[in-house]
């Protein structure tokens, strides 16, 4: 089952000296090396305990240990390792795994273990692709449910196709173009799945 949760990638997250205090990297995520994201990834994972806890407690242990601003963020991140594989839910609660996140790991794991991810990842794959185009990527998978519950659903969905395009190009699978609106081009790693690639 792959999870819907992605987290914002602030500036001051991963790239304060080259990104502005924006909610989104942008155009500007393809000057973050994808080491450095996954080293943050990798802190995120530390954070999370090898004995399971319950979600309160793993999500109050994040806010402290990484300055997280709330616990729905905390509670995104959780839910994001675990689209990774790097962190799981047991009967007893959460725990982070043994597996040590690297460029290759996580790229695969957004891509298999992320809702939208593989969808976005085929359509940058295909050709430059707009925000626009990101959503209409992932539209369909939007359940019924969720569309006649809230008039907010396609914003909220925009927003999640829009981080996801930031995670490809942090993770150096898409170059982002700077225009009048970004498009993203796919790099020669979105159509190969290497070992390790600690780029």
């Amino acid at each position: 089952m792959r999870v819907k949760h992605v987290p914002t990638l602030c500036g001051t997250v991963v790239a304060s000296d080259t990104v502005g205090d924006g909610d989104r990297l942008g155009a500007t995520a393809g000057d973050v090396r994808p080491a450095r994201v996954v080293d943050y990834v990798g802190s995120v994972q530390a954070a999370v305990p090898l004995v399971p806890g319950s979600e309160t407690d793993c999500c109050a242990r994040l806010g402290r240990r990484l300055d997280f601003p709330s616990r729905d963020v905390s509670r995104t991140w959780l839910t994001f390792l675990r689209g990774l594989g790097l962190a799981r839910e047991t009967e007893a609660g959460f725990r982070r795994t043994r597996t040590e996140p690297t460029v290759s790991g996580v790229r695969a794991g957004l891509r298999d273990g992320v809702l939208g991810a593989r969808e976005i990842a085929d359509r940058v794959a295909s050709g430059p692709t707009t925000l626009d185009d990101a959503f209409d990527a992932v539209e369909p998978l939007v359940p019924r449910w969720e569309r006649t519950r809230t008039d907010e659903w396609e914003r909220v969905w925009r927003d999640r196709a829009a981080r996801l395009c930031d995670w490809l190009a942090v993770l150096g699978l898409a170059d982002p173009e700077r225009g009048p609106e970004t498009v993203y081009t796919a790099t020669a790693a979105l159509g190969t799945r290497p070992t390790d690639d600690p780029v």
